[in-house]
């Protein structure tokens, strides 16, 4: 093992290189940060592009399944169903030949409104072998949600679970799609074509001596991801095939790896999962069910899973609320490499599952992760195990802080995040005033704010709207809430600024009780005492504090706090009026 091999002193150049041999696979963990003080730049690693500019991500894929024909790459736990490579490559085939006769052509989309099932993966392939761009909504969002996703992108065919299909009918119908729909699994009561049709051979289809996506390069979209929408509604991200696949979540990921995550492809987590699976030849373990931290665990010791994608709601869920710790960690005993994304991660989480997933070497297992759907991939990763931080950055990637007049700003100085990266960006789709609201000279504004310190390490503070002012000096609402959530009796919080005459704005939270005996007894007195006995005067909760039953998120577990300021609002207004 290699760890830190080299570090020169501050404030000239900071390079820290982190790198692991594992026993298995011999495959580094790479990642780092080089800052040049001169022009206030930081920058990943340099590695080169294993696939070049002509390749396109569904050819890889085959390349890849064709290597290893007899080997399964695809488990469904709910039902048992195993997928081999060349059943996957056959499926996929067939329904390349069918999407061709119905008359799609590259460019245009098809829709996603399904969980992880058994087919879902042969019609994704097909879809990148046919020069298509797949679009997935979330399997549980509602009709109107559903119409907003897809007016964006316009899909030709819809696929959709039995479950969701009237509301996919429904949107369909008040959009004017006009796209076909069919259901992910066979249903003898259902009204609607199986995908299972699409994989049939037919003979009026011909063969094809080429996948109809072969005249396309990396600067085509292969996927549409689906914005935040923590400021506002969503946007279509285009990722492109050369990002998609030069860029890894799990650097330790080989043929004899099994990965697994809950999300299904609307999520950046979801669709990592199942393009590193392929390209890889690793083993993708899916399911429909709902997290639990005991199906959980059952998952990763049936199935011995190494590499995992979860975000902190669930990880929260299993650690923070549960007594034998110990006997958990040894359920876990094969992962590899835990990896935990989608929103903000409180130190007291990274703590136990830092203890949870003990490491005997520099690198460790669970992993803080930072990136965004705009680059379709991570921008750091915190292998050291050092709290509070994002970590290092990502091969070839190259970072600035700037303040709100654009000067740029060096180790320590907190200003917005903005990013490089070395493939071309695609925008959002048909919306070019937001595509170049996000860009500053080639620049990527990430909307987010935060610093490097003298380590090299990333540190996210806040969103650039969630930041206030109070008694002009600027407050960082996750600063207050990571005290407020080791407070007994807190289940989830929120900060933001109550308007005020005087000191512009106050401190105020919400606070969502946990069910149990330490939450019923927690009351507006104790939250103001253990805030003013952890944080200075500045940070004191002189704008109130509010007790809710739930706190908006979004799919991917971000907190929403525009929709908390505007849930208070509702509740004052209802209250003045009784």
């Amino acid at each position: 093992m290699m760890s830190l091999p080299y570090k020169c002193s501050f404030p000239s150049t900071i390079i820290i290189y982190l790198l692991r041999a594992q026993t298995s696979s011999k495959m580094p963990v790479y990642y780092g940060t080089n800052y040049d003080s001169t022009n206030k730049i930081w920058s990943g690693p340099k590695q080169k592009d294993f696939y070049n500019y002509e390749m396109t991500l569904g050819e890889a894929i085959v390349e890849q399944l064709h290597l290893i024909p007899d080997k399964v790459v695809q488990i469904m736990d709910s039902t048992g169903e195993q997928v081999k490579a060349k059943d996957l490559l056959m499926n996929s085939k067939n329904i390349v030949k069918n999407f061709v006769a119905m008359g799609l052509m590259r460019g245009d989309v098809i829709g996603l409104y399904a969980s992880n099932t058994t087919h879902l993966s042969a019609v994704i392939l097909a879809a990148w072998l046919t020069g298509l761009r797949t679009h997935a909504a979330y399997e549980g969002c509602d009709k109107d949600e559903l119409k907003i996703i897809f007016d964006l992108s316009k899909p030709k065919i819809l696929f959709c679970d039995l479950e969701n299909s009237y509301k996919a009918q429904a949107a369909n119908q008040e959009l004017n799609l006009k796209a076909k729909i069919y259901l992910m699994h066979s249903s003898i009561d259902a009204q609607l074509p199986s995908v299972t049709e699409l994989m049939e051979i037919k003979e009026h289809l011909p063969d094809m001596a080429l996948f109809p996506c072969f005249p396309l390069n990396g600067d085509d979209a292969a996927v549409i991801l689906c914005s935040s929408g923590t400021t506002g509604p969503p946007k279509g991200v285009l990722c492109s095939h050369q990002t998609l696949l030069n860029c890894h979540g799990f650097q330790t990921f080989t043929p004899n790896s099994v990965a697994f995550t809950f999300s299904s492809t609307y999520w950046w987590s979801g669709l990592c999962v199942l393009k590193e699976t392929l390209l890889k030849g690793g083993l993708r373990i899916i399911t429909n069910q709902p997290f639990s931290p005991e199906y959980f665990l059952h998952l990763i010791e049936r199935y011995k899973i190494t590499h995992v994608i979860a975000n902190p709601s669930q990880l929260a869920e299993l650690c923070l609320k549960q007594n034998n710790l110990a006997n958990i960690g040894q359920r876990m005993s094969s992962i590899d490499t835990m990896m935990c994304c989608g929103s903000k991660v409180l130190p007291i989480l990274s703590t136990k599952m830092l203890q949870l997933l003990k490491s005997d070497n520099e690198y460790q297992r669970f992993l803080v992760t930072y990136g965004f759907s705009e680059i379709s991939a991570l921008l750091a990763s915190n292998y050291l195990g050092q709290l509070d931080t994002e970590g290092l950055l990502a091969p070839n990637l190259q970072v600035r802080i700037v303040d709100r007049s654009e000067n740029l700003l060096g180790p320590n100085e907190h200003g917005e995040i903005q990013c490089r990266f070395p493939y071309k960006w695609l925008g959002y789709l048909n919306n070019p005033t937001a595509t170049q609201k996000c860009l500053t000279d080639n620049w990527f504004r990430t909307g987010d704010i935060g610093y490097f310190d003298e380590d090299g390490c990333l540190h996210i503070c806040s969103r650039i709207g969630d930041v206030f002012k109070s008694n002009n000096i600027q407050i960082y609402p996750e600063k207050v809430e990571n005290i407020l959530m080791k407070l007994r009796g807190v289940q989830e919080c929120c900060v933001f600024g109550q308007p005020d005459v005087i000191k512009i704005n106050l401190v105020a939270c919400a606070v969502v009780k946990t069910k149990d005996s330490e939450g019923e007894n927690l009351n507006e007195a104790k939250v103001y005492q253990f805030v003013e006995e952890e944080l200075p005067p500045v940070y004191h909760l002189k704008g109130g504090i509010y007790f809710l039953e739930r706190l908006p998120r979004t799919g991917s577990g971000k907190l929403l706090r525009r929709k908390v300021i505007e849930m208070l609002q509702k509740k004052l207004q209802k209250n003045t009026i009784n």
